[in-house]
């Protein structure tokens, strides 16, 4: 959930500068690395910026225990007094249903303010609002905020791709057994940068008072390589909110690629952020936010199989 209340800066283009070039690093990857053995060079191939998601069928949305056990969780944060208020958010998870994906592919982590900048660059991007002096947002490897789900979906048709619908982002989060958080069912403060439901939400345990770099905490990836998909930046999806009987706007029958409903004012906001507790960055859980651009959403893209694949690395022996 990702009820945003901070100001929306302006200012320059952080981009706008003759240090471009370095603000184009490609997402985490492992950096190329050798090792001379008997006489044999080992060349250790980068990290693919995407994952392949194979598909498959899984239950979208909470069962009334898991809802349940939500509020219990938020009922251990400070502001505990204030989980009655917000118990429709967790029924606004909606009833389980299945759902059957097709393969597809997801970035690995969130768009950077690097990658982001290339698109600006290009003329097809609106650059994002925040300073470029404002090191919290600004610094090339952070994901990108303040961008409105509008510039989100061109950054995602410029690189090929499109937003995830919510289906395919909680399927990637979850996988095929459900679990409650990308990891595993066990909540663990070091696997994400996340929050606290209290009057200072900001939550500096995990190592990060604000947004932490992608990539950050490899160790709460998915079984599959999926990063980030708990915490730091919340994440816009395809899909209009709405919070009907079924949650997601779905019939509640087996649904094969659902797209949720047609129209609405708002759009999904997945992940929570580095401002939310753990009941909110389940992968369950749904948030949306008031703002157009927010300082604590960004986004990452889906690519339907068959499309372009990224540049494969170049390995290079040694001389």
């Amino acid at each position: 959930m990702a009820l945003a209340c901070a100001a929306v800066l302006g200012g320059p283009e952080p981009w706008a500068h003759a240090g471009l070039a370095s603000w184009t690093t490609a997402l985490p990857e492992a950096p190329a690395a050798r090792a001379e053995r008997r006489g044999v060079v080992i060349l250790a191939v980068p990290v693919s910026p995407r994952v392949r998601i194979p598909g498959g069928r899984f239950l979208m949305g909470s069962s009334p225990v898991e809802m349940k056990l939500a509020q219990i969780s938020c009922q251990t944060e400070i502001l505990r007094d204030r989980c009655s208020e917000i118990a429709f958010l967790f029924r606004a998870e909606g009833q389980l249903h299945e759902v059957h994906l097709t393969p597809y592919d997801l970035d690995r982590s969130e768009v950077t303010v690097a990658d982001f900048g290339r698109c600006v660059a290009a003329g097809r991007c609106a650059r994002p609002g925040f300073e470029a002096s404002d090191a919290r947002f600004a610094r090339p490897r952070l994901p990108v905020t303040h961008v409105s789900w509008e510039a989100a979906s061109t950054y995602c048709a410029f690189a090929g791709g499109r937003l995830p619908t919510e289906a395919e982002w909680e399927f990637a989060a979850r996988g095929p057994e459900g679990r409650r958080y990308p990891w595993g069912r066990v909540w663990n403060p070091h696997l994400a940068n996340h929050g606290a439901f209290a009057p200072d939400p900001t939550d500096a345990t995990d190592g990060f008072v604000g947004l932490a770099e992608v990539g950050s905490f490899p160790d709460g990836a998915t079984p599959q390589g999926v990063l980030d998909l708990a915490g730091n930046a919340g994440e816009w999806v395809s899909d209009f909110y709405d919070i009907d009987g079924n949650g997601h706007g779905y019939s509640g029958a087996e649904e094969t690629n659902p797209k949720g409903p047609a129209t609405g004012g708002r759009h999904v906001v997945r992940g929570g952020s580095f401002r939310e507790g753990p009941a909110f960055l389940r992968g369950a859980a749904r948030g949306t936010t008031l703002l157009h651009q927010s300082p604590e959403v960004g986004f990452r893209c889906a690519y339907d199989v068959g499309a372009p694949p990224a540049p494969a690395p170049r390995l290079t022996r040694a001389k």
